[in-house]
């Protein structure tokens, strides 16, 4: 079981308890105390030998609440917490969009394309894509010629 993505009720939330005081805090906040003394909460060792039965627990709670509600009881609890994005939904993620992640271009072959910019940002000498991605098989006979062996090697 992964141990940091959970559904909720309208979609998935990234929730990561870390120290005895998350782990205390989370189990008050849900309604379910008793889990704190049955998974020995308060024994890092303990409780990490125990830490897929802790993960099972909160996939089973989650789905109870709503993304949004998840967020503010964590965050309020101050434990790492984050809203997990479908693939069509991160074009309109605040963070992404902030930083100018995705770039949109038209291919020759397969026309209007959104892709990443590049990741690294140098202040004197801008970074940017200035040439699609190859089709497939495009640069084989140029490889294959690098591969071969020359006459009278």
């Amino acid at each position: 079981m992964r141990s940091d993505r959970y559904r909720t009720r309208d979609g998935w939330v990234g929730v990561l308890p870390y120290t005895e005081k998350h782990w205390n805090a989370f189990f008050n906040a849900v309604g379910k105390g008793e889990l704190i003394k049955e998974f020995d909460i308060a024994d890092r060792h303990k409780r990490n030998a125990r830490i897929q039965e802790i993960y099972a627990m909160i996939a089973e709670i989650t789905p109870l609440k709503t993304t949004d509600e998840w967020i503010a009881i964590c965050s309020e609890l101050d434990i790492p917490v984050t809203r997990i994005y479908a693939l069509e939904e991160l074009p309109e993620h605040p963070h992404l969009k902030a930083v100018d992640f995705f770039q949109e271009s038209d291919h020759p072959s397969v026309g209007h394309i959104r892709q990443f910019r590049p990741s690294v940002r140098f202040s004197d000498t801008p970074v940017s894509i200035y040439k699609h991605a190859p089709e497939l098989g495009e640069h084989t006979q140029e490889i294959l010629d690098e591969i071969r062996p020359k006459s009278g090697q």
